[in-house]
């Protein structure tokens, strides 16, 4: 069934043209003024500022003038003038949407800007298209352009730019699910904002460590940041930031089931955004409100709160917002028995998903009209959706084992190609070093000649033979421990990819248990239905079978030595579950995953954590998976 899905905000920061809207204090209109009097390259810069100043208020005026810049800068060859007006260009499309012309000059730019070793134009470019095409959910483009943006940013030592690049590379890790790297670099952007007193991108940032703390389902800091950045926001006066403050504390408390609380904050960030007239924030918040009403049974006040925000993304055009309404609105429907309304809107939102190539939702989609249909007594369209959902599933496994594969290949391309840079290198500086070694010998073997004894020289060969043995025993070192290294990593990813398996399998397991119940459910002999019960416990047997324990076990201690021994000797009051328990929680693992490897439910698992944690004296401002990573 189609879960409820809350808007979880995350703030890319753009790099914006500086230096004219700083520096000068006359607008365009005083420039515009100025143009007929200018000639050459000083026109050209005068149309790129104009353009620059023009380019909120009047995009298709800025447009024009940086198209004219453009062509005289093409004219004058002048490159820094084609730079310039190139990424105004590009500007002026990525506000359009216009992404594949958006791209197209934001790398004509790039190009002018890494000949001339310009690294914050060149940063500036690269941070707009790893932006754009995060936008169109490619995420790995994102973060290749984004990386090479720091990398110019770092060369150049722009320190703000760099905290920029990071604060957006960790939205991309996030969707990517690697939520311990973003946080990291999150944390690293928020520390040189609060250096740089920067505190109105440090309450963005701040923002942005609490919605990822609400990923993470660590609530804790969630409100600490939260909170932080309600202060920040209240002492600058930022209403905008204010209100997504107070999203994320109505997310929280919404997770945590303290509902009046959460609509409370949502009704006060509803109240800034409608003052801003940010109709896509009031949709949003809508929307949240809507899964609070509808967590607490009260359907009729949910399906009212959907209805207002689908009616906002209708008329501003927003077709996600429009989708999410409709697949809440309809579980919801299903949720109050109104099976009519709730096939008609799960149908409307499959056609939108289908438009919009929602494959992942669609899966949703599929299995919520599996359900309602087996519901009404309608088995043959239950089991067309039920079809549909198992061929886009097997359809999504593919395409994940796939990209896998592709990432590995890709890794082992670039890894072979920084090889042969490296043998080239060496190549090169061998032959450097051979000949200055002729001309060294040369020139030595006359002062030897003259001013130093054969002995002294004997000496100096046997110190050189001693370092280059000692070198050699080095390299040979270090190449023993990347091997160990490499081999530590590898194990990891079996680790990694031995949990993945068993949760998939025993997915596939209780999706087949699900069909073979469904289908005796359907028999009207009671003889025949008792049949199938010896399959069925075979089944469950399948499922959980303490043979996928110790295949787990055995792959877990070749990573992790010692870590049974040394967490049992440490606290013997740990019982086998709990080891296991901590085996699963020290690769990270949530709850829901451990749920599905140890077939229990996700409040027993929950109840077992909560336990361990009890047992191992953890401090509340530290979770399980930190203190096993700190202290094993």
């Amino acid at each position: 069934m189609t879960k409820l899905i809350k808007y979880r905000n995350k703030f890319i920061i753009l790099v914006l043209l500086t230096g004219i809207l700083s520096a000068q204090t006359s607008d365009a209109d005083s420039i515009s003024i100025l143009l007929p009097a200018q000639k050459g390259t000083t026109l050209v810069n005068s149309l790129n500022e104009l353009s620059t100043f023009l380019a909120d208020s009047h995009p298709e005026d800025a447009k024009r003038y940086s198209r004219q810049a453009a062509k005289l800068s093409k004219k004058l060859n002048f490159d820094r003038g084609k730079l310039s007006s190139f990424h105004n260009l590009g500007d002026y499309y990525y506000t359009q949407s216009v992404y594949d012309s958006a791209l197209y000059f934001f790398r004509q730019s790039l190009l002018l800007a890494e000949e001339e070793e310009m690294r914050f134009d060149a940063g500036k470019n690269l941070n707009y298209m790893g932006t754009i095409h995060l936008n169109i959910n490619n995420y790995d483009s994102a973060l290749f352009y984004y990386q090479r943006a720091l990398a110019n940013y770092e060369q150049g030592n722009f320190v703000k730019n760099i905290a920029d690049v990071k604060n957006n590379i960790s939205i991309v890790l996030d969707y990517q699910g690697k939520a311990g790297e973003a946080l990291k670099l999150l944390l690293e952007a928020a520390s040189t904002y609060e250096e740089l007193n920067l505190d109105e991108l440090l309450a963005n940032c701040l923002n942005n460590i609490s919605s990822l703390y609400i990923g993470l389902e660590d609530y804790a800091n969630a409100l600490i940041y939260a909170n932080r950045a309600i202060q920040n926001s209240r002492t600058l006066d930022q209403q905008n930031y204010l209100a997504e403050s107070f999203i994320n504390m109505g997310i929280v408390y919404g997770s945590i089931d303290s509902n009046e609380t959460a609509i409370n904050y949502y009704k006060e960030a509803l109240a800034i955004k409608k003052d801003l007239r940010y109709q896509s924030g009031v949709a949003q918040i809508l929307l949240n409100i809507g899964n609070v009403y509808q967590g607490m049974s009260q359907y009729q006040e949910a399906i009212k709160h959907y209805e207002k925000s689908y009616a906002i993304s209708i008329s501003d055009n927003i077709r996600f917002g429009q989708w999410l309404n409709l697949a809440n609105m309809a579980r919801t429907y299903h949720a109050m028995g109104d099976f009519a309304e709730a096939l008609n809107t799960y149908h409307q939102a499959l056609a939108l998903a289908d438009e919009m190539d929602f494959r992942t939702e669609m899966r949703w989609l599929y299995e919520g009209l599996y359900t309602v249909y087996k519901e009404i007594g309608k088995p043959d369209s239950a089991l067309l959706y039920h079809e549909q959902y198992m061929a886009v599933n097997d359809s999504l496994l593919n395409e994940a084992k796939q990209k896998q594969i592709l990432e590995l290949q890709t890794k082992y391309d670039v890894a072979q190609k920084e090889k042969d840079i490296i043998s080239l290198k060496n190549t090169v500086l061998e032959k450097e070093i051979a000949r200055n070694n002729v001309e060294n010998v040369s020139l030595i073997t006359i002062i030897i000649l003259l001013i130093i004894s054969a002995t002294f020289w004997g000496r100096k060969r046997l110190a050189d033979n001693h370092r280059k043995i000692a070198e050699q025993e080095k390299i040979l070192t270090e190449k023993e421990n990347e091997i160990t290294h490499h081999k530590l990593d590898a194990s990891r990813r079996e680790l990694i990819a031995k949990a993945t398996y068993i949760q998939q399998k025993n997915d596939l397991i209780g999706t087949l248990k699900n069909e073979i119940e469904y289908r005796v459910s359907l028999l009207k002999n009671t003889d025949d239905k008792k049949q199938f019960k010896p399959l069925l416990k075979s089944v469950d047997y399948t499922k959980y079978s303490e043979s996928n324990w110790r295949e787990f076990e055995q792959q877990f201690t070749t990573v992790y030595k010692g870590f049974f021994k040394t967490l049992s000797t440490s606290f013997p009051s740990l019982t086998p579950q709990d080891l296991k328990y901590c085996a699963y929680l020290k690769m990270n693992l949530n709850t829901k995953d451990i749920a599905k490897l140890t077939g229990l439910s996700v409040r027993s698992v929950e109840t077992r954590r909560y336990r361990i944690r009890g047992k191992l004296n953890i401090p509340k401002n530290k979770t399980i998976t930190a203190f096993l990573n700190e202290s094993l």
